[in-house]
């Protein structure tokens, strides 16, 4: 049995979610799209069920940041489960402000499941799925 120290995998995971936080508000695509896993396992499954691709993805966020003005992070809590040195499952729960160009203001809660895994010394997104209520 390997042994690995599940605080670096937790650690890790906290900080590639943080940075989710950080770009997706910036409206900065470009560093958005490195927290993601650019392979074909890659996998997103949108809010009406149905698989997306990492190419995708980037067409999804491209669409929402040209129509939106802002977000706010409220609230954020992120609950990681280790799986190995390599991977690790996480359930991200929070709140937000949104507010898109030409509409009013909404406040949007979310979970979250998601997958990370390290590769290539740097730490993925390999899986997401959120519902937004």
């Amino acid at each position: 049995m390997n042994k690995y120290d599940e605080k670096v995998v937790i650690n890790a995971s906290i900080a590639l979610l943080n940075n989710l936080i950080t770009f997706t508000p910036q409206k900065n695509i470009d560093k958005l799209m490195t927290i993601y896993a650019d392979s074909k396992d890659f996998q997103l499954i949108d809010n009406e069920g149905t698989p997306k691709s990492f190419g995708e993805l980037k067409e999804l966020y491209t669409n929402l940041f040209n129509s939106l003005d802002y977000i706010n992070v409220l609230e954020s809590q992120i609950k990681v489960i280790t799986i190995n040195s390599e991977t690790a499952y996480c359930v991200w729960q929070g709140k937000e402000e949104i507010k898109m160009l030409d509409c009013e203001m909404m406040l949007s809660s979310w979970i979250a499941t998601i997958v990370v895994k390290k590769i290539d010394d740097s730490w993925k997104i390999i899986h997401f799925h959120a519902t937004h209520f």
